[in-house]
């Protein structure tokens, strides 16, 4: 591959990545605060193998978990 489809190659995938982070229902400051919250409650009581931490992380002003899970 040569220099100039390298570029188009790198072009084009950066387009899909900012299509694909439009697409996205949710902000990415509101997935990161949803993942850190998920994170202290598991390391406070242990991981139970169900969605219980990130279900009652959404109840913040914003139904996050029917966001991501339609």
């Amino acid at each position: 591959m040569d220099a100039t489809n390298r570029d188009r190659k790198k072009t084009w995938k950066l387009q899909q990545r900012k299509l694909a982070q439009d697409a996205f229902p949710i902000s990415d400051s509101l997935l990161e605060s949803m993942f850190k919250a998920v994170d202290a409650k598991v390391e406070a009581m242990g991981c139970d193998h169900t969605l219980r931490f990130t279900e009652s992380s959404g109840k913040k002003g914003t139904d996050l978990f029917s966001s991501l899970f339609p």
